[in-house]
């Protein structure tokens, strides 16, 4: 079957099961451009907390409720910057009491985890759900990789991972990463981990909003107008993610 044949099923069947979201995401608008300002994501924090309808719930836990909208925070550690500013979004979690995930990368290709050690040892003891943001897909033996992964995140962090995420590569290498996620699916207590957000089987989102959208035209990420109130279309029984990138944040 031909893509465009593909997206065009796709668009019928999203309009037909959510309509509202289907409206929502034919008519959202660009935001604001990065470097995004710090009151955005704290402003979202705050209708998070004030909506009595929302759960942040801990993003390490599968668990949802039925009778809240179940809004779940996690933080990709890309690049040295993204370290470097890692508090400047974590302290704003803190203060909500909003248990987000953080995921670290050990390629050394943008920062080496064994150099912030303490930094990935400190979202552990704040009660932050630290784990391995992996790119074992890259390489063909990807489950070899995996765990050559998974044991240098234990040696350069000073504890084992237990919940992993998935680094993204857009269409590069997809085949790959779906056969890596089918295995975990069916084995990722084998390898030591608990929990993923890789696959609906562990926990599916029904929207996400994220700060890595691209606008080749300026070469710059932006965020859509979710970052500035949550959609209207955002039910109870339903997860929700915010995922954040911390170096395209700033103080206001």
């Amino acid at each position: 079957m031909k893509r465009s044949t593909k997206n065009k099923i796709k668009s019928v069947i999203r309009s037909v099961v959510d309509p509202a979201a289907n409206d929502y995401l034919e008519s959202r608008q660009n935001f604001s451009y990065a470097p995004f300002k710090l009151a955005t994501y704290q402003n979202l924090l705050q209708q998070a907390s004030k909506d009595g309808r929302i759960r942040v719930g801990r993003f390490g836990e599968a668990k949802s409720s039925k009778d809240h909208i179940n809004v779940f925070i996690r933080h990709d550690i890309d690049t040295l910057k993204c370290v470097q500013n890692i508090d400047l979004l974590l302290d704003s979690d803190l203060h909500m009491d909003f248990p987000a995930g953080v995921y670290f990368l050990v390629d050394d290709d943008e920062y080496r985890l064994q150099d912030f050690k303490q930094v990935a040892q400190a979202c552990k003891e704040k009660g932050f759900e630290t784990g391995l943001h992996t790119i074992c897909y890259a390489q063909d033996d990807y489950m070899g990789q995996f765990k050559l992964e998974t044991e240098k995140f234990a040696d350069e962090a000073g504890f084992r991972p237990t919940t992993f995420t998935i680094h993204g590569m857009g269409e590069k290498r997809l085949s790959v990463r779906k056969a890596f996620i089918r295995e975990m699916v069916k084995n990722h207590t084998k390898y030591g981990y608990t929990f993923s957000d890789c696959h609906k089987a562990f926990r599916g989102y029904h929207h996400v909003i994220e700060d890595c959208h691209m606008d080749f035209s300026v070469n710059n990420r932006y965020i859509f107008d979710d970052f500035n109130e949550f959609p209207s279309f955002f039910r109870k029984g339903k997860n929700y993610l915010i995922l954040t990138h911390p170096c395209y944040w700033e103080q206001d």
